[in-house]
C-alpha cells in the first residue's frame, strides 16, 4: 500500500514538473514572472476566474448562471465552416486497397505460423 502512494506522489510530482517546464517554454517577452512563479500566477488567476464564473443565488432562491455571449468570441464561423474551409480534395493518406491488401497478406502469415505449430 505505501509503494502504491509513494508511486502516486512521484506521478503527481512528475506532472507538477511538466506543467512548469510547459509554462517556461510558453514563456514570451511580455510575461511578467516566467518559470514557477509566473505559474502559480497563472493557476492563482484561472482559479480566480472559475470562482467568480460561479452561479450566483438570486432573490427567490435559485441559482442565477450568468454567462457571456459565446457568439462574440466565436466570431461569425462555426465548426462546419471551419471544415468547410480546410477541405481538401488530394486522395486521402491511407488508401483502403492498400489497407485490405496488408491485412489479408498478415492474416495469411499469420495462418501459415499457427498451421506451423499444429503440425508437430
Amino acid at each position: 500500500m505505501v509503494t502504491m502512494v509513494v508511486f502516486t506522489l512521484l506521478a503527481l510530482a512528475a506532472a507538477a514538473v511538466v506543467l512548469v517546464v510547459a509554462s517556461v517554454a510558453d514563456h514570451e517577452p511580455d510575461d511578467a514572472a516566467p518559470g514557477v512563479r509566473g505559474y502559480l500566477t497563472d493557476v492563482r488567476s484561472g482559479l480566480r476566474t472559475m470562482r467568480s464564473d460561479r452561479p450566483r443565488r438570486g432573490a427567490t432562491g435559485g441559482a442565477i448562471r450568468q454567462r457571456p455571449d459565446r457568439g462574440a468570441d466565436r466570431g461569425a464561423s462555426d465548426l462546419d465552416d471551419f471544415f468547410d474551409a480546410t477541405a481538401v480534395q488530394a486522395p486521402a493518406y491511407v488508401a483502403v486497397e492498400d489497407l485490405t491488401e496488408t491485412l489479408a497478406r498478415a492474416r495469411e502469415r499469420a495462418a501459415r505460423g499457427v498451421s506451423g505449430f499444429t503440425r508437430r
